[in-house]
């Protein structure tokens, strides 16, 4: 989660931190527990900014547990649909979530369809139930988030049945890291 800017709002160190360890992108949490949201489109900015100078990719990652406005999406979306720092996947823009409940409003007709740009959708999950992940929609794959309290065996069975669904379903399933 963007809370702070580095000085000068310049996330050139971070970026080279994840490059030197082979992470290709990232995905930016927008939203959070009292965020001000003015503020963090301005961490937004720089950030995109520096990526776009670095060569370097990124995406939002909308925070549904703060994120209750469809058009902010929208707008956020189309702000940096363009961007060169933008990832892309088969030339649609990622755009993901964290959410721990589905939104109060609907993706496909309120943000996905609004958004001027093609959009490959990765919403997020906290659930390892993977049948019933994958069987939603809208989603081009999924991405989830595995509690933390879970054993390394327990990871790993997650992981396998997520593999399973995604080669049933013909979708991808973006696998999370975090420091």
């Amino acid at each position: 989660m963007l809370v702070t800017r580095p000085p000068g709002g310049d996330y050139t160190n971070d970026i080279n931190l994840a490059r030197s360890a082979a992470i290709d992108a990232f995905a930016i949490n927008f939203g959070g527990w009292n965020v001000n949201f003015t503020e963090q489109e301005g961490y937004l900015k720089d950030f995109y900014t520096t990526a776009e100078r670095l060569q370097y990719k990124v995406f939002i990652s909308i925070d549904c547990t703060s994120v209750t406005d469809s058009n902010m999406v929208v707008r956020l979306a189309n702000q940096y649909a363009n961007s060169s720092a933008q990832f892309k996947i088969n030339d649609k823009l990622l755009l993901s979530t964290f959410q721990t409940n589905p939104p109060a409003w609907n993706w496909q007709t309120d943000v996905l369809d609004k958004i001027n740009s093609p959009v490959f959708f990765i919403p997020g999950t906290l659930s390892d139930d993977a049948s019933q992940v994958f069987s939603q929609t809208p989603g081009d794959g999924f991405f989830p988030w595995i509690h933390p309290t879970k054993t390394a065996q327990q990871e790993a069975d997650t992981d396998s049945s997520y593999a399973v669904q995604r080669d049933a379903k013909g979708k991808i399933w973006m696998a999370a890291i975090a420091p």
